[in-house]
Formats: structure tokens, sequence, C-alpha cells
């Protein structure tokens, strides 16, 4: 599925152009693990391949799920959640990378 617009909404086509999913939701990111990044109200949750919220949105910033977990930032810092959006490294650093063979670089604010 490829992020796309139509009239000012988010849709997603696949690779002949076919709509398999318009919504309402704001931002584009493509379909990783079956979910994408969407911001609602000015935050940013997760939806699925059928445009379900899958994970509230909770979050200023997100990235990319790395080993079934995912860096969300709340209140300029840094933690983790798993695949349904429950805190599993506090939300505490100033930086972050993404996870690689179970480890994760963090740095504290200084």
């Amino acid at each position: 599925m490829f992020p796309a617009l139509k009239n000012k909404k988010r849709i997603y086509i696949n690779a002949k152009g076919k709509i398999l999913l318009e919504t309402d939701f704001v931002g584009f990111s493509e379909f990783k693990d079956e979910r994408s990044p969407v911001f609602i109200n000015g935050k940013i949750g997760f939806i699925d391949t059928n445009g379900n919220i899958l994970i509230r949105p909770n979050f200023e910033e997100v990235r990319e799920f790395q080993e079934s977990k995912c860096a969300v930032r709340i209140n300029g810092k840094w933690g983790f959640v798993d695949e349904n959006g429950v805190c599993i490294i506090k939300h505490k650093y100033y930086k972050t990378g993404n996870f690689s063979n179970g480890l994760v670089g963090v740095q504290d604010e200084s």
C-alpha cells in the first residue's frame, strides 16, 4: 500500500493505482508491519490496513517499529512502546536510536 492524496484526503493505493483505503487522517507514511502512523488532533497514533486505530494518538513524534518496539516522544522525552502501545521503556531520554539485536542507544539530557 502506497500513500497518496485525493481531494485533500489521505488514501492508500496499490501498484496499479487502485484505491485500497481512504481515510480522513492527516500525514503521509507507508504501512510497515501492517501499521501506519497518523495525526489525529495534533497527536500521532497508528492505524491498521483497514483504517482502524491500533494505538491511540498520544505521541508528539514516532519512529518506525523495530523488533516490535517503537520509539515515541511524549512531553519532549523519548521512550518506547510495544506493538499494542504499552510503554515498555519510560519516556525520559533526550535522544534515542532504533533497536538492533535487542539493544538500543539512548542519551540522557545533558
